[in-house]
């Protein structure tokens, strides 16, 4: 029960465990974030989207290199309340635009992104073929999407992720990417054989 209870916090965060839950998430992550920011090439002109944003820490992390505009999306209420009072207390209420959705529907028209990245989220996509032809559909032809994730060797750390994960290796991304679309074009290896970032790019 325990298991399946910490499975389902991560894959959705709710109340006040969801966002202590967050707070964990935000340091396990830090090595994926660190991968996602040497791999972003952001200009005044960029338009970036991250995917399942959680407390909002790496947006505003982003938000220091000054793209065009910054947005982001995520599934859970809870993420919503607690991102928007960071971003408040930040004095980036009107800067940073987020909304409740997840990738199999993305809010946002054709070719709107320049990058759109995530962290640890794809093991709750509906459908990961699904969730990155979405992905290519907001991006802007030659724009990039950056994943940051753990391999199944890498989930296999969390005995939690036994539950409501969907994994992948680093090659099951990869074909997907090309199959919808994508070209690989750059791969950081956070832990070995464990958790990459990788980048696609939208021919």
């Amino acid at each position: 029960m325990i298991k399946q209870f910490l499975s389902s916090q991560a894959g959705h965060p709710k109340g006040m465990i969801g966002r202590l839950f967050a707070l964990l998430m935000n340091k396990g992550n830090k090595d994926v974030y660190d991968g996602i920011m040497d791999m972003l090439d952001v200009t005044p002109q960029t338009s970036l989207l991250e995917i399942g944003f959680g407390n909002g820490q790496l947006l505003l992390e982003i938000e220091k290199t000054h793209p065009k505009r910054i947005c982001g999306i995520d599934i859970s209420e809870t993420m919503m309340a607690a991102a928007q009072k960071k971003f408040k207390k930040a004095g980036l209420t009107d800067r940073i635009e987020i909304d409740r959705a997840g990738t199999e529907a993305i809010p946002f028209d054709d070719e709107t992104f320049d990058t759109v990245l995530t962290s640890n989220t794809i093991y709750f996509w509906k459908d990961l073929r699904q969730g990155l032809t979405e992905i290519h559909r907001v991006l802007r032809k030659g724009g990039c999407f950056i994943n940051g994730f753990a391999t199944v060797k890498g989930l296999k750390d969390h005995s939690f992720t036994e539950y409501n994960f969907k994994k992948y290796e680093l090659a099951d991304f990869k074909k997907a990417s090309i199959e919808t679309g994508f070209k690989v074009e750059d791969q950081i290896e956070i832990i070995k054989d464990k958790a990459y970032c990788v980048k696609i790019i939208k021919q």
